[in-house]
């Protein structure tokens, strides 16, 4: 995932975000274990300067559980950036 541009939204990187989370369902484990590190140096809350990049860690790390655990991802669907950047 490329990153931000400049001056990009809160929503607008949410709904980056989101789109990348869903190709990623159907990957193979080494195809998305290489992006899901990409994502973690993205939004790793030690070095994106962006206030929500914390929220957005936690919602790549709740991914990864439901890659590993369940395949459930259906919170993803009823997620909202209401709730996302609470």
């Amino acid at each position: 995932m490329p990153p931000a541009p400049a001056g990009a939204t809160e929503a607008a990187d949410w709904k980056a975000l989101v789109g990348m989370l869903r190709q990623m369902e159907g990957m193979g484990a080494e195809d998305y274990k290489q992006v899901l590190r990409r994502l973690f140096k993205q939004w790793h809350p030690d070095k994106c300067q962006k206030p929500w990049a914390a929220r957005f860690f936690d919602a790549i790390r709740q991914h990864e559980a439901s890659y590993r655990g369940d395949q459930n991802f259906s919170w993803l669907d009823e997620e909202s950036i209401e709730r996302a950047v609470a």
